[in-house]
């Protein structure tokens, strides 16, 4: 896949499947406690199905889901997810991989 952004050249990702793994969930205190839009930060861990760059195969990230999202996913410690992992593998844009899919749930 290829993407450009202002002043960048093309930058081409690879996908690389795996698994995430729900690690915690803590609430944001930058929101209203007990509501449904009150903010949790889950924290999850990305695992790559087969071989994969060092930064890609293992990898510890976050998210900010409300309560709402968290109860219609049923986001729970422990709960595995299939996810994919795009990673750049040319260009000059963010070179941090990325959980597209499972991070815009919302």
């Amino acid at each position: 896949m290829l993407t450009t952004a202002g002043g960048c050249t093309p930058c081409e990702y690879k996908d690389y499947e795996g698994v995430i793994t729900i690690e915690d969930i803590s609430r944001s205190m930058t929101s209203a406690p007990e509501s449904a839009d009150e903010k949790f930060i889950v924290f999850h861990t990305f695992k790559a199905d087969a071989e994969a760059p060092r930064e890609v195969g293992n990898f510890p990230k976050q998210v900010l889901l409300t309560q709402k999202e968290i109860d219609q996913k049923g986001v729970v410690v422990g709960k595995k997810f299939r996810a994919k992992a795009k990673y750049i593998v040319r260009g000059t844009c963010n070179p941090d991989p990325d959980l597209d899919e499972f991070e815009k749930w919302r």
